[in-house]
């Protein structure tokens, strides 16, 4: 996150433990602070990467979906 910070077109609105803050984080963002990209991990606390991103979709069109990127550390979980 610290390097993200010092890129000048990159605007971090957050982090987040777990998927239900990266939930309300998103919803309760301001529509030109809400994020592009949000990178999730496949396996967190509360909601995992999965239950996010159906969460998410079901937030539309309140929400205007943002780019996922999984990422894990787990083999099985790669395609």
């Amino acid at each position: 996150a610290e390097k993200l910070h010092q890129q000048p077109d990159i605007l971090l609105i957050g982090q987040c433990a777990n998927g239900v803050d990266a939930l309300r984080t998103i919803a309760q963002a301001r529509p030109g602070d809400r994020p592009e990209l949000v990178l999730l991990d496949v396996q967190m606390p509360d909601l995992d990467g999965i239950e996010f991103a159906e969460a998410l979709i079901a937030m539309s069109p309140e929400v205007e979906t943002p780019e996922l990127l999984f990422v894990t550390a787990y083999s099985e979980y790669m395609e």
